[in-house]
């Protein structure tokens, strides 16, 4: 700032930084760690998902929004549709939701077909089943161990976003042994 009509004063000359900064998706997991044979139901919440971001390249939301898709799956290492990798590098998909905007919602098949809310803010909530049987059972001729068990998510309909692309790690771990249980029928005894 400074004075306004010629004035020279010293007091009003001011400089403010202004900072610009992207606004970068997010997705919180409200369970990460499972033992055993646990199987659970887990919540993903995606933020900043700005939906002019992305426009699908294929029906059924071909130049539309396209959404982002929320996947309980096993990736390869080097999976991300922007750096130009098939669907080939993702081939363990053992639950998936698509976060669509409301009005899209019917046009990819409503909740029978897994479809979810992409709120104008770029947020979403999504629900899957998460465990390692189900992801077991879904390896064909491939293995967790050359793979990474966790959430992803991406861009929807063949559309590329860098952005939208983020993995949140999912780890199974084996049980441990079961507790022995003791019980105590009588605890006085007669001195007799």
């Amino acid at each position: 700032t400074y004075g306004g009509s010629g004035a020279n004063v010293a007091a009003y000359e001011t400089f403010t930084p202004i900072e610009f900064k992207d606004i970068v998706p997010t997705v919180s997991v409200s369970k990460t760690e499972f033992v055993g044979a646990e199987e659970a139901v887990v919540t993903i919440e995606g933020s900043n998902f700005d939906p002019a971001l992305a426009t699908g390249v294929r029906p059924p939301l071909a130049g539309k929004t396209a959404g982002a898709y929320a996947v309980f799956g096993a990736f390869e290492d080097d999976w991300r549709p922007s750096a130009g990798k098939g669907s080939e590098t993702r081939p363990v998909n053992a639950g998936q939701k698509w976060a669509v905007l409301a009005d899209d919602m019917a046009t990819i098949g409503g909740d029978r077909a897994g479809a979810i809310e992409l709120s104008a803010d770029g947020s979403f909530t999504a629900e899957l089943t998460v465990s390692k049987a189900l992801l077991e059972s879904k390896l064909g001729g491939h293995s967790l161990d050359d793979l990474n068990a966790g959430i992803y998510t991406y861009a929807g309909s063949g559309a590329n976003v860098a952005a939208y692309e983020t993995f949140t790690p999912i780890t199974f771990k084996a049980a441990g042994p079961a507790k022995a249980k003791v019980s105590v029928s009588k605890t006085e005894f007669d001195a007799d």
